[in-house]
């Protein structure tokens, strides 16, 4: 765009055609003295013959072609409309001003609103709309037409092969939103290369995924809450008390105050790369360790309530849909998402600290499930300890490592890797076996579609007695019957 001012070619703005908006210029074929009209009015004003002209609305070339108009003031001297048409660039540059019919209307409301905040199209309009929206702006009000521009590139077929309706290289638009949602498709688009004017190639299965890792999980967390909780109202304020509400919020207040600044700047690929890591930390980490807390635990629902509220928001202008209805069925409100104040954040409440130990703590969680897959030690299993590389960590971080990895004990050491005590105990044992059976108890009351608070009588072959009571309290059993098979009994 630079090197196209500062190069600058003549313009000819002129066209030898029928169609197109007839340049309104008259000239003396005597004299060669020529008019200039800029309006319907003045055109009447100076036509020769105001009968031609008397109910004239349309000023097409089939219209204006024969009217001939006074060239000079005395109007002694007839001139004929030369027969050129402008440039179609000329009207696209001109869009701005013109589609308000300005200046003869819509002159306050487009003076308040010039220049326009962005525009967008995509690269191959730098040397043309972009281009002539600049010229005409400069020519006519001494500024540019536009702030800012929002540049695309070109989407191309999945074998890099230019899109073709011949060659039906593409999937069909309207299957894709039915099978994946069209917020899907929008957030695929938005978080793609060619909103920085790249030409990526179409992924259906980039939109797949996207559909299954951010829309399904958001629902699903949604969802979950909607389990337990009633509906809240939008200005909710959480509380902090609890490490992972506290890093809730943080993350919550980091995210607004990040995807703001990308949007400021019209930087989509930014804001959909947080929103995506956000999702994924709130299900894969926050309710991942607060399930419990969700199901009982006012403070952490309300936590969570308004972290989904302030997400609604963050993702509406991307993902209208789901955004619209998780926010209508979390708060009741009867006005849409689209109409509330974009969410502002608070620097109080953001923690960096917190956020980055947190970070940690979750690399710490990946090398241990890494060394107990590595050495087919299953999650279920509780570990006495492990002796971990990293500096000595705060109580209730060290307590969040040990739920996440079931293990009893964390302990420290200056160099080496992750050493998991592989000893297991009868008691651990017992406690694993009690772990398996209520994961089995779950699964099958999944299957059996059995309510929240719904009571049922299991059957098996053994338990550990001592696990009895937390099994039948974890996984609401009536009832434990010894049996050669198990079996899931409905009251």
């Amino acid at each position: 765009f630079g090197k196209g001012l500062s190069e600058a070619p003549d313009w000819n703005i002129s066209r030898s055609r029928y169609w197109g908006t007839p340049m309104p210029v008259w000239i003396s074929p005597k004299t060669g003295k020529s008019r200039v009209t800029g309006s319907i009015q003045e055109l009447k004003d100076w036509a020769v013959d105001k009968t031609q002209v008397a109910k004239l609305t349309d000023i097409h070339r089939e219209f204006i072609d024969e009217i001939q108009v006074w060239v000079d003031d005395k109007k002694t001297d007839k001139g004929q409309r030369i027969k050129e048409v402008f440039d179609c660039w000329v009207e696209s540059g001109s869009m701005s001003f013109a589609s308000l019919h300005y200046p003869f209307e819509g002159k306050a409301k487009f003076e308040a609103n010039y220049p326009a905040q962005f525009i967008s199209e995509y690269i191959a309009q730098t040397r043309a709309w972009f281009y002539t929206l600049h010229v005409m702006s400069v020519a006519l009000f001494g500024k540019p037409a536009f702030e800012n521009v929002l540049t695309t590139g070109t989407i191309m077929a999945e074998d890099g092969t230019k899109m073709s309706k011949s060659k039906r290289n593409f999937p069909a638009p309207n299957l894709l939103i039915d099978q994946y949602g069209v917020d899907a498709l929008r957030f695929y688009l938005m978080s793609s290369s060619v909103m920085k004017a790249d030409n990526p190639n179409f992924s259906e299965a980039s939109v797949k995924e996207i559909y299954q890792k951010l829309i399904s999980i958001f629902f699903n967390v949604f969802s979950f809450y909607k389990l337990y909780a009633l509906p809240v109202t939008a200005n909710v304020s959480p509380s902090i008390e609890h490490l992972l509400d506290q890093w809730l919020v943080s993350l919550t207040h980091s995210l607004i105050k990040n995807v703001t600044a990308g949007l400021d700047r019209y930087n989509t690929v930014k804001a959909c790369r947080l929103i995506q890591d956000y999702v994924s930390d709130l299900s894969t980490w926050y309710l991942r360790n607060s399930r419990e807390r969700v199901r009982t635990d006012k403070p952490a629902q309300a936590t969570l309530a308004w972290a989904l509220i302030k997400l609604s928001q963050v993702m509406a202008p991307i993902t209208p849909f789901i955004s619209e209805t998780v926010y209508h069925n979390l708060t009741g409100a009867t006005t849409s998402v689209h109409l509330t104040d974009w969410p502002k954040f608070e620097t109080a409440l953001i923690n960096q600290s917190l956020e980055k130990d947190m970070v940690e703590v979750r690399h710490l969680v990946e090398k241990i499930h890494s060394q107990r897959k590595a050495l087919n030690l299953p999650l279920r299993q509780p570990l006495a300890k492990a002796v971990v590389v990293v500096s000595p960590l705060p109580e209730n971080l060290k307590e969040l490592v040990l739920a996440e990895t079931n293990l009893k004990d964390l302990q420290y050491k200056i160099e080496g890797g992750v050493e998991l005590d592989t000893n297991i105990t009868p008691a651990l044992k017992a406690e694993g076996q009690a772990r398996e059976i209520i994961r089995q108890i779950q699964a099958a009351r999944k299957q059996a579609n059995t309510s929240l608070s719904e009571l049922v009588i299991v059957e098996l072959p053994a338990w550990p007695e001592s696990y009895a009571d937390y099994i039948r309290k974890q996984a609401l059993v009536k009832e434990l019957r010894q049996s050669k098979e198990f079996k899931l009994i409905r009251l």
